[in-house]
Parts: structure tokens; C-alpha cells; sequence
């Protein structure tokens, strides 16, 4: 079930699996930008509407956030409000559960 005050990484299925094999989450993000994007429950639905409207399913990623510490911060977004970045790697461990999730088009 879904916490309020829980973190999500959103990714496909290839990347999950990629990332099953590496033993770690590190995104191209992590490189090009410096941290990995997560959205919170409330951030969601918009952000797969935005980032994952060509997709039919993707792989939500509950991150624990006391494991993550001082790494998790709060940004502004380009004017979409305050997302959380991650600013390393994140270690599988530090997932507290993975859902397949349909994306509905309109």
C-alpha cells in the first residue's frame, strides 16, 4: 500500500531489470544531472502523464527514505512544484517494495 511520506522512482520494465542485474539504481540522470528523479504519491499521476505517456506500464519503485538520508532533497522543479532527488546511487535494499502499474491514455 501506498505512504504519503514514501518517495517513488519511476521506470519501464527494461530498466528495472537492467538495474536488478547492476545490483543498484543509477539512471542516466544520476550522470547527466546529478541525481535520480523521484516523484512523491501525490506527484505521480502527473509525472507519468508527463515522462511515461508513450508507455503501456511502469515499474514504481517505494524507496525508503531514512536509508537514503541527507542524499534525498526537496527541489523546485521548473515551476511543478518541489520533487524529490535522490543525489547518488540507490542500493536495491533501499526498496521497500515494486509495483507494475498500467498507464491509462486518454
Amino acid at each position: 500500500m501506498m505512504n504519503e511520506n514514501t518517495v517513488y522512482h519511476i521506470t519501464t520494465q527494461n530498466e528495472w531489470e537492467h538495474y536488478q542485474e547492476m545490483g543498484y539504481l543509477a539512471p542516466e540522470s544520476l550522470k547527466s544531472e546529478g541525481f535520480i528523479h523521484c516523484s512523491t504519491q501525490e506527484q505521480l499521476a502527473g509525472t507519468i502523464s508527463r515522462f511515461f505517456s508513450d508507455s503501456n506500464q511502469v515499474v514504481l519503485l517505494e524507496l525508503d527514505q531514512e536509508s537514503l538520508g541527507n542524499s534525498l532533497i526537496f527541489e523546485d522543479s521548473y515551476g511543478h512544484g518541489f520533487f524529490p532527488h535522490v543525489y547518488r546511487d540507490i542500493q536495491l535494499n533501499e526498496i521497500k517494495s515494486v509495483t507494475i502499474s498500467s498507464v491509462k491514455h486518454d
